[in-house]
């Protein structure tokens, strides 16, 4: 069952210790994650265990996240209408990294322990429409006892209902032009 006791999902989450222990909770989590069909991720602490591990299941694409770090990112952009399935009926606008690189373990049956660290690098698509980054730093935050809400930007209101044109400053606050912020 998904968690949506914030005491809980505010919970700082450590690294798994072993690949079987990865494996468990990546079944536990793909059990869980099938029971909703818009879901794109879930953390295991949204299944009340406080753990660094996550799975995205996204266009038929599987991606596995065990005890992944933040290596580098680049620009920074607005992405609107994100949700959470710990928080149901929200969505708001979260600033992520348009390309993120992590270091990842990922399972490996060759390996001596049964997993390998790696880098993988992923990128937001132009048309904004490739989640796997997005989902990533969603999950990522999860790990941190971050939500959603907390990351939220709220758009300022324009002043004097006027429309706002491409080379308005973005109502976002972030002092670009709204074409190169939000517009996007």
């Amino acid at each position: 069952m998904i968690v949506k006791d914030e005491t809980i999902l505010r919970k700082v989450s450590t690294d798994v210790s072993s690949a079987q222990e990865a494996k468990d909770i990546l079944n536990d989590l793909e059990k869980e994650l099938k029971k909703c069909p818009n879901g794109v991720g879930l953390g295991a602490i949204q299944i009340g265990t406080p753990k660094r591990v996550a799975l995205i299941i996204h266009k038929g694409e599987r991606y596995e996240l065990i005890n992944p770090t933040l290596i580098e990112h680049d620009e920074e952009f607005l992405h609107h209408d994100e949700g959470c399935l710990s928080i149901p009926g929200t969505h708001v606008i979260v600033p992520r990294y348009t390309q993120i690189t992590i270091e990842n373990t990922v399972l490996d049956e060759n390996a001596p322990d049964g997993w390998r660290r790696e880098t993988q690098v992923h990128f937001v698509g132009d048309d904004r429409k490739t989640l796997i980054p997005i989902a990533i730093q969603h999950e990522m935050d999860h790990f941190d006892g971050v939500l959603i809400t907390d990351k939220e930007i709220k758009l300022k209101p324009i002043k004097g209902g006027d429309k706002i044109g491409r080379n308005s400053p973005c109502p976002c606050g972030s002092g670009k032009k709204y074409k190169k912020c939000c517009a996007k």
